[in-house]
C-alpha cells in the first residue's frame, strides 16, 4: 500500500514550488509597462563616468600594494616609444621584444613581480558595458522583448533561452527572464565577470535600468539609469 506523505511535509513543498514559479517565468506579464519610447533623465541617473573612474582608481591602488607590482601601461611603455599607440619605437638599444604580451594580472615579470591589467582599456570596457543610452525603444511581446538603444539596431531577447554574446567587454552567455513585472538580463562572461540588468517601472512611471557588475578586477559596481516616457 502506498505510503502517504504527511501534510506537514507536503504543504511546504507546494508553497516552495509556487514561490519559485512566481519568481521567474518566460511569459511576459500583461501590464509590465515597459513598452514605449524612453529618454534618459541624466539628472536623476548615476554618473557612470565618475563611478567607473572611482572603481578603477581603487582597484589600481589596491593592486599597486602588491610587492613587485607594475601596471600594464607602465610595462608596455618601458624602454622608449614602446608598442603603445603612436609609439615611435626605441632608439636607445633597450630590449623591446615585440613578442612579449602582458594582458592579465597573472603575468609574471622576470623579477618575480606581477603585471596588472591595462586599466585604461579596462575603464573603456566598463564604460561600454555600463554606459546609458540617450534613447530606448522597448517592445514587449508574449514570448520576446526587443530593446533598441539610440540609433543602433534593436536586440531581441527570448526569456528562457540562452545565447552567446560578443561585445566590447568580452564573450558571455546571456539569458533573459521575467520576475513579476521586472525584465532581467543575465550575462556570464568567460573571464568570470557577471552582469545583471533589470528593467522595471517605478511608482512614478519612470523606467529604471539597473545594472550590477561583478568584475574580477574591480569587484562590484552598480549603476542606475532613469528614463522618462516620450
Amino acid at each position: 500500500m502506498p505510503r502517504k506523505v504527511p501534510v506537514s511535509v507536503l504543504l511546504p513543498m507546494v508553497l516552495c514550488a509556487a514561490v519559485l514559479a512566481a519568481c521567474a517565468t518566460t511569459q511576459a506579464p500583461s501590464d509590465s509597462g515597459l513598452a514605449g519610447h524612453w529618454r534618459l533623465d541624466a539628472a536623476a541617473s548615476d554618473n557612470v563616468n565618475a563611478l567607473v573612474s572611482s572603481a578603477v582608481a581603487k582597484a589600481q591602488k589596491r593592486l599597486s600594494k602588491h610587492r613587485g607590482f607594475a601596471t600594464f601601461e607602465g610595462r608596455r611603455g618601458a624602454g622608449g616609444g614602446g608598442a603603445g599607440p603612436g609609439g615611435g619605437g626605441s632608439s636607445s638599444g633597450a630590449d623591446t621584444d615585440s613578442d612579449e604580451e602582458f594582458d592579465s594580472a597573472t603575468d609574471v615579470l622576470g623579477n618575480g613581480g606581477i603585471i596588472g591589467p591595462d586599466f585604461r582599456q579596462l575603464r573603456q570596457r566598463l564604460l561600454d558595458a555600463l554606459g546609458a543610452s540617450t534613447m530606448l525603444v522597448v517592445s514587449v511581446q508574449p514570448d520576446a522583448v526587443s530593446i533598441q538603444r539610440d540609433d543602433l539596431p534593436g536586440r531581441d531577447y527570448q526569456p528562457g533561452e540562452s545565447i552567446t554574446r560578443y561585445d566590447e567587454y568580452g564573450t558571455a552567455n546571456l539569458s533573459a527572464r521575467w520576475k513579476g513585472k521586472v525584465f532581467e538580463l543575465r550575462e556570464r562572461y568567460t573571464t568570470g565577470a557577471r552582469l545583471d540588468e533589470l528593467y522595471e517601472i517605478d511608482p512614478n512611471g519612470a523606467l529604471l535600468d539597473l545594472r550590477t557588475l561583478l568584475d574580477p578586477t574591480i569587484g562590484k559596481l552598480q549603476v542606475k539609469s532613469v528614463y522618462r516616457r516620450q
